[in-house]
C-alpha cells in the first residue's frame, strides 16, 4: 500500500504534532505501507513545534511502515525534510520508535533537530509496554542539525530499551550523520545485535562534525548489549578548530560479548 504526498503538500501548515502512527489492522496478506513524495514533488517539508519534550513523529507499535523521501521511491535524491522547530525547553526529537514498533524503515529522509538530551534523540528507539522496538532500518538518511536556523542536537540516534524486552536487530546503514554536541549514535540500555554500517563500504555511515565542539563527544557509543556489528563507517571532522574536549570515535563497553568492529576509518582533529 502506497500513500504519496502531492507536489502542493505543505507540512508546515495544517499538521497537528506529534503525529502518532499506531498498529494497522491487516487481513489477507503480509501487507506493508509506504509513504513517499509523488513524482514531481520536490522540497517537501514536514515541520513544527510538537510541544515540550515531544517528538514530531511517533511510531507507536506500528510495524511494516516505511517513510521514503524519494519521489516515486526511485533514485537517490531525498525530497522530504522532517524538522522539529521547537526552540525552548524541553526540546524533543523528530522520530520515536516505541511500544513494539518493528520492521519499520526510514530511508532517504532529511531529519533535522536540536534535541537537548540523549533521551530525546533526533531518532530514538525508546521503551515498550509490549515487545521491543526491533528489526528496524535507517537507510541513506541525512540526520543533522537545523539547516534553517542555528541549532545543534545533543544526540542524533539513541536506544534506551526496556528490561526484558530489548530493542534488537536494528540497522543503521548508508546514512550521513552530522553535527551533534554529545553523541552521533548512543545505544545505552537493553539493545542487542545492532548493525552500524555493515559488511561493505556501501553500507557504511559518514559520521562527522562541521565545526568545533566544546563538550566531549562520541561518534559511536555502545554501553550495552551483545553481538553488535560496527563496520565500514567513516568518522571525521570537516572544518573548525580541534575540539576543546575529547572526540571519542568508537566506544563499545558494558561487558557485552560477540561484537565485531572492522574496517572503520577514523580521521580528523583529536581522533582517538
Amino acid at each position: 500500500i502506497v500513500f504519496e504526498m502531492q507536489p502542493d503538500y505543505d507540512g508546515t501548515l495544517g499538521e497537528t504534532f506529534p503525529i502518532n502512527f499506531v498498529p494497522i489492522s491487516k487481513s489477507g496478506g503480509n501487507w506493508n505501507i509506504r509513504i513517499r513524495p509523488q513524482t514531481g514533488a520536490t522540497g517537501l517539508v514536514t515541520s513544527g513545534d510538537p510541544g515540550s519534550g515531544n517528538p514530531l513523529i511517533i511510531l507507536n507499535g506500528v510495524d511494516s511502515l516505511t517513510f521514503d523521501g524519494r519521489p516515486n521511491g526511485s533514485g537517490t535524491t531525498s525530497e522530504w525534510t522532517f524538522r522539529n522547530t521547537r526552540n525552548t525547553a524541553s526540546i524533543g526529537g523528530v522520530f520515536v520508535f516505541q511500544n513494539g514498533a518493528s520492521v519499520d524503515t526510514l530511508e532517504y529522509l532529511k531529519i533535522e533537530g536540536q534535541n537537548t538530551a540523549a533521551a530525546q534523540a533526533s531518532v530514538l528507539f525508546s521503551t515498550t509496554t509490549t515487545t521491543g522496538n526491533s528489526n528496524n532500518v535507517l537507510l541513506a538518511n541525512d540526520i543533522r542539525d537545523r539547516s534553517d536556523v542555528l541549532g545543534v542536537p545533543h544526540t542524533l540516534i539513541a536506544s534506551i530499551g526496556t528490561t526484558g524486552q530489548p530493542n534488537n536487530g536494528n540497522k543503521i546503514s548508508g546514512n550521513t550523520l552530522r553535527n551533534f554536541t554529545n553523541n552521533g549514535i548512543a545505544v545505552s540500555s537493553n539493545s542487542n545485535n545492532w548493525v552500524v554500517g555493515g559488511n561493505s563500504a556501501a553500507e557504511g555511515n559518514h559520521i562527522f562534525q562541521e565545526a568545533q565542539r566544546i563538550a566531549a563527544n562520541s561518534h559511536i557509543n555502545f554501553t550495552t548489549g551483545d553481538a553488535h556489528l560496527i563496520g565500514f563507517n567513516s568518522i571525521y571532522q570537516t572544518a573548525g578548530l580541534p575540539n576543546t574536549a575529547a572526540m571519542n570515535c568508537i566506544n563499545v563497553s558494558g561487558g557485552g560479548n560477540g561484537h565485531v568492529i572492522r574496517n572503520n576509518s577514523i580521521g580528523g582533529s583529536n581522533a582517538s
